[in-house]
Order: structure tokens, then sequence, then C-alpha cells
């Protein structure tokens, strides 16, 4: 799952979204049948990747160094009915939907929303939460982004991966090269 996307960016790249958007009647189409992305996916790769064990202080700390994590869920009715939504708290009152699903996790809050998910500055209450980007589009979710809560999230977690060094353009070859002397 994550893997296999962390390895088709190490080995093909991936194009720009704006050239391959999330469009829910053509998600089965295979972006390289578009000669504009199989153009622009080498210029986006990453030199490595690596699993992660699914630890939260791993989590928090690999997102401090700046690397969003690419982690394999099994995504419940809450997460297919998030448009609109800015936090998933848990998931009561939802039944799981089958398969797995390949979501990235770019940003942490150690404190930022209330138990009804309500947003809140309060330094003392709050949930810790995980900030999601999904492949789905921009009306799922806040704009294609949505907060889960970090203790729900790690339960639902099967599987980590990062590519920590993404090399953008003809600047990827040239750092691969000088990595591979050393």
């Amino acid at each position: 799952m994550p893997s296999v996307g962390c390895r088709t960016l190490q080995d093909s790249g991936v194009c720009k979204e704006e050239l391959w958007p999330y469009i829910e009647n053509k998600f089965a189409i295979d972006p390289t049948t578009d000669q504009r992305t199989t153009a622009d996916a080498p210029n986006h790769r990453a030199l490595d990747r690596y699993t992660l064990p699914p630890d939260k202080n791993k989590f928090i700390q690999t997102l401090l160094d700046e690397i969003p994590l690419l982690i394999g869920i099994p995504p419940r009715e809450n997460f297919h009915l998030a448009k609109g939504v800015h936090y998933i708290r848990d998931d009561a009152g939802t039944a799981p939907t089958g398969g797995y699903h390949a979501i990235a996790i770019v940003g942490y809050k150690s404190k930022g929303f209330a138990k009804d998910g309500a947003r809140t500055d309060d330094p003392v209450k709050g949930d810790e939460a995980f900030k999601i980007r999904n492949s789905w589009g921009e009306e799922w979710g806040e704009s294609g982004y949505i907060w889960m809560n970090a203790d729900y999230l790690m339960q639902l977690v099967q599987s980590v991966t990062i590519a920590p060094r993404l090399l953008v353009g003809a600047w990827f070859e040239e750092k691969k090269k000088e990595i591979e002397k050393r």
C-alpha cells in the first residue's frame, strides 16, 4: 500500500497534482496514459524510502524533521463522508468500508481540538491530532486536508513508509550521483 506508492515515487516519480487531479469517476484510469503526466513524473522523485513502526512519538519526530509520512489505513464511513469536515475524533456510529487506503500525515498539533471537534487554542485542553492529506480532491475534508485524533489514527495505522529525500527536476540526477559517491 504506502510502500507501493513510495516505490513508485522512487522509481518513476509522480506528476504535479494539477496535471492529474482527483476526479471520482476517473480514479481507475492509469495516469501513464497521459503524455503530460509521464513527462512530468520523473521531475518529482524520492531518492530513498523507509518503513517505520506505527509509533506516535516517531511520527511526531519525523514531522518535526519536516518529513511527511505515507500511511495505510482501513477507512471507515466517517472517512468517506468527510466532505467539509475538519476533524475526525473517532469512528463512533460508522462501519468499516473494506479495503485499505494510503494517506499522508503532514502535520501535528499537541492540543487543538475540543472533545466535540471544535477548534480550541486552550494550551491545556483538547486532543492531540495529526493533519492528513488525502488524494480525493479539494471537496474532501477542508480543501483535501483533515485533522484526525492522534490516538484514533494510531489505532487505524496498518503500515508506514517515508521518503525523506524528495528531489525535484534536474537536481534529482545530480544529487543522486553525489550521494551515491559517498
